[in-house]
């Protein structure tokens, strides 16, 4: 199990990370960092990292929070297109001392469909969902308690 969360941090470090900050986003001028460092002062936060490794753009639709507040300069609503080999964050914390946070980003891929919902409450488990297109892969790494990051990396379902 150790050397299984060794490798997934090395992967994380060594591939994700300069993906990530030479990216685009919506976060404080390109700065990926920012989201989970806001975040984390909530009680409980939420930092999700999009990244897009398909063909296609991936355009913002809707977002919404059932409970808990946008991190600032780092909410869902309305990001900036994530082209290919580019990502995009956004974060939200509790709005109160013994709150949680949780909701649902919604984006398109062409004419096709992404979803992402998370719910990390101050009492009982984390939740997180993806759904996507049967056209496309998701893979989902994720760490944290507390302040949770995932790390969603979309790619083209390959045909062989």
């Amino acid at each position: 199990m150790l050397k299984f969360l060794l490798f997934i941090f090395s992967f994380v470090v060594t591939l994700i990370v300069p993906l990530i900050t030479s990216s685009t986003t919506t976060c404080q001028n390109n700065s990926l960092a920012c989201c989970a460092g806001y975040a984390s002062s909530a009680s409980r936060s939420t930092t999700i990292y999009l990244i897009n490794l398909g063909d296609e753009e991936i355009t913002y639709d809707s977002a919404y929070l059932n409970h808990g507040k946008w991190t600032p300069d780092c909410s869902a609503v309305g990001v900036d297109p994530v082209l290919n080999s580019n990502a995009v964050a956004f974060a939200s914390g509790s709005d109160s001392h013994f709150g949680g946070t949780g909701g649902l980003a919604t984006f398109m891929i062409g004419d096709s469909y992404l979803s992402i919902g998370w719910e990390n409450p101050y009492v009982g488990e984390n939740l997180f969902t993806v759904s996507i297109s049967e056209k496309f892969t998701n893979e989902t790494i994720s760490y944290g308690w507390k302040d949770m990051v995932y790390i969603v990396i979309i790619r083209n379902k390959s045909t062989e």
